[in-house]
């Protein structure tokens, strides 16, 4: 499935704008940012090499919920827990669709988990 996304959408998913829509929550762009980091993770730089690295990609996701997280009041250290912990619960998720299910559960569980993910990147993303 990855090997079909194409590398411009990549690309246009590095711009996020967590600071807009009004009407989100914290722990939605939270959890938005947790899951577009664990997605991020699973494009390998040495097979994607006409967009930014891994770790760059990564970094933007991270940074915008730090510097929103803050704005709520959160201090640093407290921004980088509540991000560690959503990117670890997005990774159980992600990994539980993969494990003790048929091949056509794990299927309809991807595809929901890939089409929510990619809805809160592109709404989170300029």
């Amino acid at each position: 499935m990855i090997k079909y996304i194409k590398k411009p959408i990549l690309v246009m998913l590095l711009a996020v704008n967590l600071g807009s829509q009004a009407d989100d929550s914290i722990t939605d762009k939270v959890n938005c940012a947790a899951d577009a980091i664990v997605f991020n993770l699973m494009f390998a730089d040495k097979d994607n090499p006409d967009i930014p690295p891994q770790k760059e990609r990564i970094a933007v996701w991270e940074n915008a919920i730090t510097e929103k997280l803050i704005e709520s009041g959160k201090s640093l250290s407290e921004a980088k827990h509540i991000i560690e912990n959503a990117v670890n619960e997005s990774k159980k998720g992600l990994s539980s669709i993969l494990k003790d299910k048929t091949k056509t559960d794990k299927k309809k569980s991807f595809d929901s988990w890939w089409i929510q993910t990619t809805g809160c990147i592109k709404k989170h993303s300029k």
